[in-house]
């Protein structure tokens, strides 16, 4: 005879678990391990991110501690039971955050020599996790290269920070700090650029004294410079950039006149006069 068939097991054998749930996380955070919890089913276990991180027991509470990276991390917690069988998602992210922001770029640049008046510095803040601390970060220091204070007023709008000096920045040597500060962990670091306005042209270079006409088809050519530049001509360095001053240089000489004119030209790219000198080459005999 045919007898009923009991599917009861068979049924809860392959019923899913419930979604577990998830206790609050903090997000952001500054640490890159986190302890995580809630609840589940009895007889369940947890998956993170499709990694068993709980084995199924009787316990309806659970918890684990979790290896973040910095930045967002996405986050899907299912429950499985011992056959397998898996529940839905409870999903959360968590952004990790130890990384201060960064001074990514200035006008004028890091190191720059500029030939003009300094009325506004501008300055990129990066920050990619979380967000930029504007009362922290729009306030630094600004000095001359005495060390004397430079007044001025800070402001930040964005990422675009700026200083606007009271007096526009002269000649001479200046050096900003500031701490780049985001929020709300407050990650700071300490962030410098330093820059010099030139607005002058150097000296030009002094011509030591030498003979002429001579046979000899070159000629040592000596003097003196302003530190702090180079001697060129006809649009070529001769003698590099340097802090040197003195100088020399072998011209090469054709038959008859030779004129010469070099110039100093400054790390800012200011330009001196030229002077002129005219060396003879007479090979020829009488």
């Amino acid at each position: 005879t045919k007898g009923a068939v009991d599917y009861s097991d068979w049924l809860v054998l392959y019923d899913p678990p419930d979604e577990p749930t998830l206790d609050t996380v903090a997000s952001p955070t500054g640490l890159l391990m986190q302890s995580l919890s809630g609840t589940k089913d009895s007889g369940s276990g947890i998956l993170i991110n499709g990694v068993q991180r709980v084995a199924p027991d009787l316990e309806t509470i659970w918890s684990c501690a979790l290896p973040l990276t910095e930045g967002r991390n996405s986050i899907a917690i299912k429950a499985i039971a011992e056959s397998g069988m898996v529940s839905s998602a409870v999903q959360t992210a968590i952004v990790v955050d130890t990384i201060a922001p960064l001074l990514y770029s200035s006008a004028p640049a890091d190191g720059a020599f500029v030939t003009r008046e300094v009325g506004l510095v501008e300055m990129t803040i990066l920050e990619q996790t979380t967000e930029i601390d504007a009362a922290a970060t729009a306030r630094g220091t600004v000095v001359d290269g005495s060390g004397e204070i430079i007044a001025g007023s800070w402001l930040l709008e964005n990422s675009h920070l700026t200083f606007t000096p009271e007096v526009a920045l002269q000649d001479g040597a200046y050096r900003i700090t500031l701490h780049p500060t985001d929020y709300p962990l407050g990650n700071a670091a300490e962030a410098a650029i330093s820059f010099t306005v030139d607005l002058g042209p150097p000296a030009a270079p002094v011509i030591d004294s030498y003979v002429s006409p001579r046979s000899e088809s070159q000629i040592v050519i000596s003097g003196t410079k302003e530190a702090g530049s180079a001697v060129w001509l006809s649009g070529a360095e001769i003698v590099a950039l340097s802090d040197e001053l003195s100088w020399s240089y072998t011209f090469s000489l054709v038959e008859g006149l030779n004129v010469f004119r070099p110039y100093s030209r400054d790390q800012a790219g200011n330009i001196s006069d030229t002077v002129t000198f005219t060396v003879t080459l007479d090979t020829v005999p009488p």
